[in-house]
């Protein structure tokens, strides 16, 4: 057998072979937290390979979803109705917002509900 899944023709093995890779870890990262609605999730990384998939099942599966990344990136997880908090200095400041969240009635996660992902 040389091969197991149909390649999409814009992009090489190496690529389609990472994708899967990035996929599968993403969505037992989500699943092993056993996200769901009223749960808040920070996911580090949000707008990287794995982060970037990760938060979007978090999001349907209901759950307020925090993302630290950059603060270039900061739109893309906002238009993914993720709450962005930037890398570095400070962050653990912004982190606050995950117990802000349930207040502004974004979740309604309490403290010992707040669940990490990486």
């Amino acid at each position: 057998m040389t091969e197991v899944a149909n390649q999409a023709h814009a992009s090489g093995r190496e690529d389609s072979g990472s994708l899967f890779v990035v996929g599968t870890t993403a969505y037992a990262a989500v699943r092993a937290v056993s996200a769901g609605k009223g749960d808040t999730v920070v996911v580090s990384g949000a707008a990287g390979g794995v982060g970037s998939v990760a938060v979007q099942p978090a999001k349907n599966a209901g759950a307020t979803v925090i993302g630290l990344a950059g603060a270039a990136n900061h739109d893309w997880l906002a238009e993914h109705g993720v709450l962005p908090v930037a890398y570095g200095e400070g962050a653990a400041d912004q982190g606050g917002r995950a117990r802000e969240a349930p207040s502004r009635g974004r979740g309604g996660a309490s403290r010992s509900q707040v669940r990490y992902s990486r």
